[in-house]
């Protein structure tokens, strides 16, 4: 598979994953899903551009864990896409994070 497909794919699922609203309600619900489905520990972060509506961190987790999660929903709101698609673009440019900053590090 080419990285071309690959882009296409992520993008397509980019589409169909958004949701129109998010609040605490659907944070709970998507919590409860990943807990049920997910090993532990885990760190969940649901939020919305203005709001982080739900953050979990749980037992095994550290402030490192945390601090990726928020850099990679900063990330996810800075470009309109998953790290997914931003890894597999630099991937496929030859570049990495360290040479192409699309985010600024500042914390």
């Amino acid at each position: 598979m080419s990285t071309d497909t690959d882009i296409s794919a992520i993008v397509a699922a980019e589409r169909d994953i958004q949701v129109p609203r998010v609040d605490h309600l659907f944070a709970w619900q998507v919590a409860e899903a990943l807990f049920d489905v997910s090993p532990a520990p885990l760190v969940l972060r649901v939020a919305s551009p203005t709001q982080c509506v739900l953050h979990v961190a749980q037992p095994g987790t550290n402030r490192f864990n945390e601090e990726a999660v928020i850099r990679k929903v900063d990330t996810v709101f800075a470009l309109n896409h998953s790290t997914l698609w931003v890894n597999t673009n630099h991937y496929e440019r030859g570049v990495t994070s360290r040479d192409n900053h699309l985010v600024a590090d500042t914390r």
